[in-house]
């Protein structure tokens, strides 16, 4: 397995992602394609992704900017939430190619960078990474880095008999906007989510310490969770981002610091 230290060549890449094709540079900061494929061997969804991010935010990760982005992917019948970093951290890696050897350190002065990105691209075998059930599902997916999220994307897994080939996921389905609030001091930060007519769930970040949590209610329920009993070992005071995915849609961004 490739070793997240060591550069791996671009046609390896290439392979391990079968008939999954790169997105054009992205005009945001993280962009992703969800590409399912199936096989007589093996089942799989497949993703494709590309950061440019801007050094003052990956000064903060240094050489470890790859691993350092979420992916979250969001199941669409159930609102069960499936979030893994990209770290290399047992036998499945996530495959990566940096644009160019890394050029920043958490040391760098960023008023000596302005203007300056570091980027690349890499994939990743969701189900092993991220541990998906056994069968066919259709998943909402995106890229997380601090306060920055990609585009969120649909994809299908297949079932495990590898009959079917989906080559396009079912369009979003139809599903009242999504809203996020809070409400307490911050003791007591609470986040809200609207119901409605389909299941929701709520993950939410503290970005200083890359903690993260999630929780999933059924439709039609009240959507309300405690930041100290969603973000394992959150303190008060502590910066909070969230968003709610519920039907295909995504909420805005809550961010704490904003309130």
């Amino acid at each position: 397995m490739a070793d997240q230290d060591q550069p791996i060549e671009a046609q390896t890449v290439a392979r391990s992602a079968g008939r999954l094709k790169a997105p054009e540079a992205p005009a945001t900061a993280l962009t992703l394609v969800l590409a399912p494929r199936a096989s007589t061997q093996e089942p799989a969804l497949s993703l494709f992704g590309f950061y440019n991010i801007d050094v003052t935010t990956a000064g903060r990760h240094g050489s470890v900017l790859p691993g350092a982005i979420f992916v979250a992917l969001v199941e669409r019948d159930t609102a069960l939430v499936h979030v893994r970093d990209l770290s290399n951290d047992d036998d499945v890696p996530a495959l990566y190619v940096p644009g160019a050897p890394p050029s920043i350190t958490r040391e760098d002065d960023p008023g000596d960078l302005e203007g300056m990105s570091e980027s690349g691209h890499f994939t990743v075998d969701l189900p092993h990474h991220l541990g998906l059930p056994d069968g066919r599902g259709l998943y909402d997916g995106f890229l997380w880095l601090e306060d920055t999220l990609s585009d969120m994307t649909p994809g299908v897994k297949p079932d495990e008999n590898g009959a079917e080939t989906i080559t396009q996921a079912a369009p979003p389905a139809l599903a009242v906007a999504v809203d996020i609030a809070a409400t307490g001091a911050a003791e007591t930060l609470a986040i809200h989510a609207r119901p409605g007519a389909h299941p929701i769930a709520i993950i939410a970040m503290a970005p200083a310490s890359r903690r993260i949590g999630w929780v999933s209610f059924p439709a039609g329920a009240r959507a309300a969770a405690k930041a100290a009993d969603l973000i394992p070992g959150w303190t008060p005071g502590e910066r909070v981002l969230a968003v709610a995915i519920s039907g295909g849609v995504r909420s805005t961004l809550y961010d704490s610091a904003s309130r």
